[in-house]
C-alpha cells in the first residue's frame, strides 16, 4: 500500500531550556509509491521527567504555506447601457419565434 518510504529530520534549532527543550525544523517524507518528496515543518517540545527520561510534551506540524495562485481579473460589470439592448433583442428574438 502507500505510505512513506523514507523521512529526513533537519533541526533547525534546539533551544535548551533547563529541563526542557523546543527543537525547530522541518522534515521531507518520501512516497513509496511515486518516490515524491513532501516537505513538512515541526516543533517539538521535549521534558526530562523525574524518571530522568526525555519525553515529547508539545508537538505540531503542517505543510509550508504557500500563496495561492492570483485569481483572473474580473469581467468589468455590467451597465445600465447594455442591459437594455439586450433586453430588447431578446424580446425580439421571442416575438419572431
Amino acid at each position: 500500500g502507500r505510505g512513506w518510504k523514507d523521512v529526513t529530520f533537519r533541526n533547525h534549532q534546539v533551544e535548551l531550556l533547563g529541563h526542557s527543550a523546543i527543537a525547530m525544523g522541518d522534515y521531507v517524507f518520501v512516497d513509496a509509491t511515486s518516490g515524491d518528496e513532501v516537505r513538512v515543518e515541526y516543533t517539538f517540545g521535549y521534558r526530562k521527567n523525574e524518571d530522568g527520561k526525555c519525553r515529547i510534551f508539545l508537538h505540531h506540524s503542517s505543510v509550508p504555506y504557500a500563496a495561492a495562485p492570483a485569481a483572473p481579473a474580473a469581467a468589468p460589470a455590467v451597465g445600465k447601457g447594455e442591459v437594455k439592448p439586450a433586453a430588447k433583442a431578446k424580446k425580439a428574438k421571442a416575438a419572431k419565434a
